[in-house]
Parts: C-alpha cells; structure tokens; sequence
C-alpha cells in the first residue's frame, strides 16, 4: 500500500484514493510491506502484530507509484485463465530528481528491490510534482 504525505500534514492512503485522484504537492511516498510481522511476547504469551514497515522516499522532485499484475493465458486458446483482472505480484514506488530515477519495488513475499537508472527514456503516465 502507498502512502502519500503532504506539506500541509495530510496523509493520503492507497486505500483511501487511487493514485490518479491525487494531487500534486507531495512531499514523501511511503511503500508498506505486505507481510505483516508477528512475535510472541515474553512476558504475557501473547501473540503480538509489530507496527507495519515501511520504506520513504523524500526530498525528491517527483514521485510516482504502481502495481505490477500477471495474467494467466492459455496459449493454445488465446484466452485468459483467470478473472481477466491479474493478480498484483508487486507494488513500486519511485522519486526523480537530478535526471536519475529511484524505483522501490517490494513484491507479495517481502522482497525488496531498489533500481536506480536514468531519467531519459523513463516514461510513466501519472508523474506528481512534489512541492
């Protein structure tokens, strides 16, 4: 899930809105991992949810995020197995600034995965300016 801070200290989650319906001016991206982490506590027994991790970017010039889905196709048929829909396998988020790109990409097992390249054949449909 993203999460997406502002200035102002609104924060906005990927359950809340989709990445298209925000606007520009954020200042911080947020990706959580999907695996949440439990532990059992000493003292009492009990079993425990650790708070969510998460990996930032910040102090970039633009951000952008996006989920990574397969699709299942029969190749004799040509058609789709599944719903049509894919399934995320991933969800990335990325920072550009000085003409390099740094994409975070954690996929549904917990690994992480962070790529820098250059910005000059990058291309994404639904860049944000940060503030």
């Amino acid at each position: 899930m993203f999460i997406a801070r502002y200035k102002n200290g609104k924060t906005v989650t990927e359950k809340q809105s989709h990445w298209k319906g925000l606007a520009d001016g954020i200042i911080q991206v947020d990706l959580t991992f999907p695996i949440p982490v439990t532990y059992r506590d000493k003292k009492t027994g009990r079993t425990m949810k650790a708070p969510d991790r998460t990996i930032s970017l910040k102090g970039y010039d633009q951000y952008y995020f996006h989920n990574e889905a397969v699709a299942h196709l029969d190749v004799n048929s040509g058609k789709i197995t599944d719903d049509g829909q894919g399934k995320i396998v991933a969800k990335a988020i990325g920072g550009i600034r000085n003409g390099q790109v740094t994409e975070v990409r954690v996929d549904k097992g917990g690994f992480c995965q962070v790529i820098v390249f250059d910005e000059k054949d990058f291309k994404h449909r639904d860049i944000k300016k940060a503030d």
